[in-house]
């Protein structure tokens, strides 16, 4: 009974300190802050590892692929080809391995938490070089300084030919978003103009509808009113126009208070289960004890009297 009382209470302790380490708190991302890319390790053969690292080396800089938090422009990184990253990209291209990476969700050194980034390349295999479109546009949605998604694609641009001594230029554009939707993180002005070019596109998607409504009305003269009698739809009932900008969805940030803690999920706990927890406990304590008397100890006490007679 002793001993399963311990074990109960070792439990209670190790769910509370995991409850203490999975509510500590994470560092948000602030604009400027450099994000660095990581990949698996490349062995000698081209093949992938299990060890991470940082992603590749951009001739221009010196240091890991990396881009600035919440920072929209174009951008660049030359890398160096081996034989290893050769073999490497033309076993992704054969869909014989993917480039799978991962982006830092939090601001925190060793986290543990990491969105996926898989490069997505376009090219093909020749005998003796690969041709590679080397265009590739990056996409991030971000919440409150923390990564929900992170994209890469390649786009028809223009190829470029490769050998394994060849440098590579990745170029293309970088661009983040606010939550779910398509909403640009930018400064007011930008988002000012953003707005009033919205609403200059949606009044001339209105009038460009009007307009094809007028001409079409004095394409068809005086036969338009025959048309709509023999179809039987008047001639103000038109189909509306539904050129107006879509709906935002709008998002609920993640809290601390929507993490169900370790003392909310004992008091959902019926007292009734609880209860019966402790009995079966005592139970099976009492029934272990009882065959070791019997199979243990009653014999040997048994043969102990009999000498003794």
């Amino acid at each position: 009974m002793l001993l399963n009382c311990l074990l109960v209470l070792l439990c209670l302790l190790n769910l509370v300190s995991a409850h203490g380490e999975s509510t500590q708190k994470l560092t948000p991302y602030k604009k400027g802050d450099i994000v660095r890319i990581e990949c698996p390790k490349l062995d000698a053969d081209g093949s992938l590892t299990t060890e991470w690292e940082p992603g590749p080396i951009c001739m221009e800089t010196g240091e890991p692929l990396a881009f600035p938090f919440a920072t929209d422009g174009m951008f660049q990184c030359t890398i160096q080809m081996d034989p290893a990253w050769y073999k490497f990209i033309a076993d992704v291209l054969k869909m014989k391995a993917s480039w799978r990476c991962r982006v830092p969700t939090t601001n925190d050194e060793g986290t543990i938490y990491f969105n996926p980034l898989t490069f997505s390349l376009w090219g093909a295999v020749e005998d003796t070089h690969i041709h590679l479109m080397n265009h590739h546009n990056f996409v991030f949605h971000v919440v409150d300084g923390f990564f929900m998604a992170s994209a890469t694609y390649a786009l028809r641009d223009h190829f470029v030919m490769l050998t394994d001594s060849s440098q590579f230029v990745l170029h293309g554009l970088v661009r983040w978003f606010v939550g779910i939707n398509y909403d640009l993180i930018a400064d007011e002005d930008v988002a000012l103009q953003n707005q009033k070019l919205l609403a200059a596109t949606g009044q001339h998607a209105a009038d460009t509808s009007k307009d094809d409504g007028n001409a079409n009305k004095a394409e068809d003269g005086g036969g338009s009113s025959g048309s709509d009698e023999r179809s039987g739809v008047e001639g103000n009932d038109k189909p509306k126009d539904v050129t107006g900008q879509p709906q935002p969805v709008v998002l609920k940030p993640v809290t601390k208070d929507d993490i169900p803690t370790v003392s909310s999920l004992l008091k959902a706990v019926k007292p009734a289960v609880v209860i019966s927890y402790c009995l079966l406990s005592a139970a099976s304590s009492a029934g272990v004890c009882a065959l070791i008397y019997i199979g243990i100890l009653k014999p040997k006490l048994i043969k102990e009297y009999r000498k003794q007679k």
